[in-house]
Parts: C-alpha cells; structure tokens; sequence
C-alpha cells in the first residue's frame, strides 16, 4: 500500500467517467429502482415499527425532539437511520465495483454486483449501525450543551415570544448555540473523514464490521486534511454545477413565460414545459453527484488500498449459464414490475383525488393579518371578509376552561409573564391582548371556545 499525493486528479476523473459512462449510468438506473421499491419501503416500515412500538402514531413539532430524547427514539435513530445508510453505501458501492474493476483492468456484469453486494448486505447494515451509534455519542455533549443553553436562556416564556421580539436574550442564545453547533459540526466532519474508507475497507478488503472503522482511521492518519479538501472541493462543484442549472431554469422563465394577462392555455403550455425541463435537470445533477462522488471515492480509496487484499464482485469468464439466464429474467421482470407496481398505485391514487377546482379560503387565527391573532375581532374581520374556515388555537386555563390562545403565555400579545395554565379564565379576561397590534383594538382579551363558536355558527 502506497499513499499518493492528497490532490484530486481532475483528469483522472474525466477519464474513469468516459470509459465507463454507460455502465455507470445503467447500473445507477437499476439501482435507483431498486432503491425506490424495495428498499426505501423497507426503510420506511422500520421506522413505523419504532414508532407503533412508542405509542406514537406520527410525529410534529416538538414530539420530534421528544421522540428522540426517549429510548425508543434512540433506537430508531440507530437502526432506521443505520438502514438508510445502508441503503446510499449500496447504491455508491455498485458504482465503486465498476470503477475499481476497470481500475484492475477487469470488466464485471450488473448481476454479478448485485450478488456481490447481496451477501455482503448483513455486514453493511452492522457497521452503519456502528457508524449512526457511535456518531450520536459524538455529538451527544454538544447537543446535550445547546439543549441547556435553550432551557436557561429562552424557556422563561413562549418561544415565539423570542421569535417575534428578538430581545438580547435572544441573541445571545443564538450565539452561545451557534458556537456550540459549529463546535459539534467541526467533530462530525472529523469522525467522517476518519471513517471515509469503512465501507469500502467492509466491502472490498472483507474487513470485518467491529474492525473497519478502527482500520479506516489507521490508514488515512496523517491525510485527514488532504481527504477533507477533496470532498469540500467535490461538494463546492456540485454547488456551482446545480446553480448554474438553476440560473437556466430562471432564465427560461424569465424569457418564456408569458404575460399574466395572455392567454391560460398559452401559460400552461410554457409551465408544463419548464417543469419538465426542471426535472430532467434535477435528474442530471443527481446524476452527476452520484457518478462523480463516487468516482472521487474510488480514487481516494485506491491512493491508501491494499490492492494485494483486494476483493471485487466475480469476474467469472464463463459463469453459470442457467444461473446467469434466471438472474438475467429475474432482473428484467423486476425492472418491468416494478414501475407498473408504482404507477398503478399512483394512478389510483390520482383517481382517489377529487380534481374539481374548488379553492377554499381560511383565516390563520383569524383574520391576524389586520386584527390581533385568536381575537373575537380577528374572527369578526375574518367573516367579513368572508373566508371559508377559520383556524383558531386552544388551551385549557387554570379553572377548566377552554380558551383561545396561541402561545402558552402572553408575553408576545401583553407583555405580561402568564401562562395559560397558571391562570384561570376570568385573570385572563382582564389583560388586553390588542393594544400591541393597533390601539384601535384596546380592550380585545382572551376569548373562549364558546364565544368564538357562537359568534361564527353560521357564519362561517
């Protein structure tokens, strides 16, 4: 094993693309469906099994950091967060075989890369599931540190108090936070690069999970620095790369689209258009990231390989011909199935929508944009305007009451330090909550449920 220079060889790039674009770009499509049908699903019904076991049926908003505060949540992190990646090593390690068998001057078949990494799949899950663990314990005391920066500093009222305000209390949570999150950004990046050649020592040098991470740092050590450039110089082209695609999407509809007031059917024709345009786009810059990332991985693997130690998918020169038909007709069908299955579901789906145009208007706490939110005067202004639906907030004061109220205390809408909960209806009738919108609305308070309904049955 020889180290070579840290830099990225541009040209060497270009030739591995070139020799290889087709098999590389065929082996991506596979992969892609395969992906897309059977193993993100997959992914998708461990993290609902986590979830049912939690007693959770979804997640939002501040659930989510509770969620992952609990055990449960740990675990899921983990093994979901483990088996998704699992899922991009594969899809990267199928196009890694291409190049590190043209790079030992060998072609192989797609199917024997499929079987290659079929038996080799137990081992992936093991080690990202090293890798997902032993990175949360890593930043486990940095987000251990933000989250008691949060609760000294921004818990003594509603979040949206800070927010809205901004007070210096604010601020400096969001720099002492700040800090901590480059701090935990910077040990993150160290733990991947020192972990850059894990999968691929897992893969291609049949090193087992418990010792790939431990021999992947041993073997870069004294070239952390030079790896990191290459991948952030690998990371700033594809930024370049995707807005100069986005700079041709704007620019088309700058120059394409029509006048507001020309003709629908002239309008659709031009979106429609620049839609597709946008995909096919989206499609090559996914393209490009995939093949180049894992062109730059090949080569920097390769500088620190031990190439006696080497262990590629099979090149067998004349294989199993009845095993090779089957895979073969296998592969095929499922090609073929696969995006019948999906576009059945998604044509049933489609159906299942009701496409008529019926556009329907609600009132975000009422009319809040011109009376002060969750206001029996914002619910006026709302019916006036004759909105729809209108959407309201509600909590339960001291005394039982249900009230109308965002924010679980009323320092944002009054200034004063109250919590809901803490209060009974009747203390908070007597604090104005629109003064701080517009004067004209002194003397608005804090409805209950039953005031709003009566006042909109009806109505709206």
């Amino acid at each position: 094993m020889t180290a070579t220079s840290d830099k990225l060889n541009m040209r060497k790039i270009w030739q591995d693309l070139k020799q290889n674009l087709v098999t590389l770009v065929g082996a991506n499509f596979v992969f892609k469906i395969i992906v897309v049908t059977l193993l993100s699903p997959l992914v998708s019904l461990l993290y609902r099994l986590f979830l049912g076991i939690s007693g959770r049926t979804v997640l939002a908003d501040t659930e989510i950091a509770f969620f992952l505060l609990h055990p449960v949540g740990w675990l899921t992190a983990i093994v979901v967060g483990g088996a998704f990646l699992a899922v991009q090593a594969l899809e990267q390690a199928a196009l890694m075989s291409i190049l590190l068998a043209d790079s030992q001057q060998s072609k192989v078949r797609l199917l024997e890369i499929l079987r290659f990494l079929a038996n080799r799949f137990a081992d992936l899950m093991r080690l990202t599931v090293r890798i997902l663990a032993r990175g949360l314990w890593a930043v486990a005391p940095f987000l251990i540190v933000g989250g008691v920066l949060y609760l000294i500093l921004l818990t003594n009222h509603d979040i949206n108090f800070y927010l809205s305000e901004k007070p210096p209390r604010f601020w400096l949570a969001v720099l002492l936070i700040g800090v901590d999150l480059v701090a935990m950004l910077a040990v993150l990046l160290r733990q991947i690069v020192i972990w850059a050649f894990a999968i691929q020592l897992l893969l291609f040098e049949k090193v087992s999970p418990q010792d790939a991470l431990g021999m992947s740092r041993d073997r870069i050590s004294g070239h952390q620095i030079g790896i990191l450039k290459t991948i952030a110089l690998w990371f700033v082209a594809n930024v370049v790369f995707n807005f100069c695609l986005a700079m041709i999407v704007l620019l088309m509809g700058h120059f394409l689209l029509p006048d507001v007031s020309s003709p629908l059917a002239s309008l659709l024709f031009w979106l429609v258009f620049i839609l597709i345009v946008m995909i096919a786009l989206h499609l090559i810059s996914q393209l490009v990231a995939n093949l180049s990332f894992s062109i730059v991985l090949t080569q920097l693997f390769l500088r620190f390989a031990d190439e006696s130690q080497l262990s590629l998918p099979t090149v067998n020169s004349s294989p199993d011909q009845l095993w090779l038909k089957r895979a073969r007709i296998g592969l095929i069908a499922y090609l073929v199935i696969a995006p019948i299955w999906i576009g059945v579901f998604t044509v049933v789906g489609f159906n299942a929508i009701d496409r008529e145009v019926d556009t329907q208007v609600t009132a975000h706490r009422g009319a809040s944009g011109g009376a002060p939110e969750n206001t029996l005067a914002s619910i006026r202004l709302a019916i006036e305007q004759e909105t729809d639906w209108v959407e309201i907030d509600v909590q339960e004061s001291k005394d039982g009451v249900v009230v109308v109220a965002h924010d679980s205390d009323l320092k944002k809408v009054a200034g004063e330090d109250v919590k809901i909960w803490e209060a009974t209806a009747e203390e908070l009738r007597q604090i104005d909550i629109g003064s701080y919108f517009d004067p004209k609305y002194h003397g608005e308070r804090v409805p209950t449920l039953e005031e709003v309904l009566k006042l909109c049955q009806g109505k709206v």
